[in-house]
């Protein structure tokens, strides 16, 4: 990343460019996709992972880049302020994902419905019930790493 005056004699700006921005950017329009409010890369959650908690949300292609990066949804600190519930959300979410990525469509969507009956208004466990039936009737090729492709900015 680089910060600091663009630009020419004349004419420039106090910017800032580079990879991280553009997948700060795309991370920041992923929140419509699963109506999240922040949602952080691995490279940032590896280095705040002791300090917060967060739930793996999804393996992202973003707009621009052919590698997939894994995404958290930030829920809180973890300075013991995060409410009981919250830690039961993640749990619950996180067993619905592994099932989810082991291509168990069947038993993760009975799991995301279980966290959907805790937790009415978790918009990513109705994501993956939808992609998981989906993946019922048109399973994904074999050579599949669980990576979904974010084509909208």
């Amino acid at each position: 990343m680089i910060v600091g005056n663009m630009g020419g004699v004349g004419h420039y700006d106090y910017t800032v460019i580079g990879d991280s921005v553009n997948i700060g950017a795309r991370l920041e329009g992923a929140n419509k996709q699963y109506r999240s409010k922040i949602i952080i890369s691995d490279t940032s959650y590896a280095q705040v992972a002791g300090h917060v908690i967060a739930r793996e949300l999804d393996v992202l292609i973003v707009a621009g880049r052919t590698e997939p990066i894994r995404v958290y949804e930030l829920i809180g600190m973890a300075n013991g302020a995060v409410a009981t519930d919250h830690l039961d959300l993640v749990e619950c979410f996180t067993k619905g994902l592994a099932l989810y990525r082991k291509r168990q469509w069947l038993p993760a969507i009975e799991e995301f419905e279980r966290t959907l009956r805790y937790f009415p208004h978790d918009y990513p466990s109705e994501l993956y019930i939808e992609r998981s039936k989906l993946y019922l009737d048109s399973p994904p090729p074999d050579d599949w790493d669980g990576a979904f492709a974010l084509r909208t900015k």
